[in-house]
């Protein structure tokens, strides 16, 4: 009867390692993303992208890595190995970039000032609007 148990428990480890290892992986795919999902991301050329040509980058996405095959988004470009790049756009089964980090875009709100809250100088002339 040992043995039995024994053989049981030797099939239950193998089991729950068989589930584990289900886990994690399901859990990895949990961070590969669609290309698609990757624009306005970061990343680096890891082989490097010639003029109208296709190269490879890397982008990181969650807690994962996944290098992509890359054109340059301006095809009269070349992108180095090594150089920052980000993601303009995705193709089928490519991603389109540009050099550098993404730019940042600043929103400047501008609202002409009302009359009321207008400060006149001494003797009321202060602009060339009527008041």
């Amino acid at each position: 009867m040992t043995a039995f148990f024994k053989k049981a428990a030797e099939m239950a480890d193998g089991i729950l390692d068989l589930a584990s290892w289900f886990g994690n992986r399901i859990e990895s795919k949990k961070s590969v993303a669609k290309p698609e999902d990757l624009e306005g991301l970061e990343g680096e050329v890891t082989a490097t992208i010639g003029k109208g040509s296709v190269g490879e980058v890397m982008v990181a996405f969650g807690d994962a890595r996944q290098n992509y095959s890359a054109r340059a988004n301006d095809l009269n470009i070349e992108i180095l190995k090594g150089e920052t790049i980000h993601v303009v756009r995705s193709g089928a089964s490519v991603l389109y970039v540009a050099q550098g980090r993404k730019p940042i875009k600043v929103h400047v709100e501008t609202s002409p000032t009302p009359a009321s809250s207008h400060t006149h100088g001494a003797g009321g002339s202060c602009c060339n609007h009527e008041h």
